[in-house]
């Protein structure tokens, strides 16, 4: 008897890279059930991008970001998931100022057929 095909999705925990306008850096996503908790820390690429254009000489920004969502996937196709649930973005200096938004979150997940690797938005 050999064992069949392994998928990702069978592990409780997925660890990753993301890269966003406001959060570039490490997420990890863990299954509880039918629902998946993420959380990420990151440091946002996109708005160092835009201060690197301008004359000012703070180029680099002494701010990081920190993500998590709580989701719930919905199985469209054999590789495919929709995660939609909802979601929260901080800033922090690691100062006394904290800052972000809270929001809806639908997320598609592609995993590669008989592979441990995934892509996801």
């Amino acid at each position: 008897m050999s064992p069949g095909p392994l998928s990702a999705r069978e592990n409780s925990v997925a660890i990753g890279v993301q890269l966003g306008f406001t959060t570039s850096g490490v997420v990890a996503d863990v299954g509880l059930g039918d629902l998946y908790l993420q959380a990420g820390i990151n440091y946002p690429l996109g708005i160092t991008y835009i201060a690197s254009t301008t004359d000012s000489s703070e180029k680099f920004f002494d701010i990081y970001t920190f993500n998590a969502d709580i989701s719930q996937a919905f199985a469209l196709s054999d590789s495919f998931d929709l995660k939609i649930g909802v979601g929260t973005t901080a800033f922090t200096n690691f100062g006394p100022v904290l800052t972000g938004f809270a929001g809806p979150v639908v997320k598609g997940e592609y995993w590669i057929p008989d592979k441990k690797t995934g892509i996801f938005q």
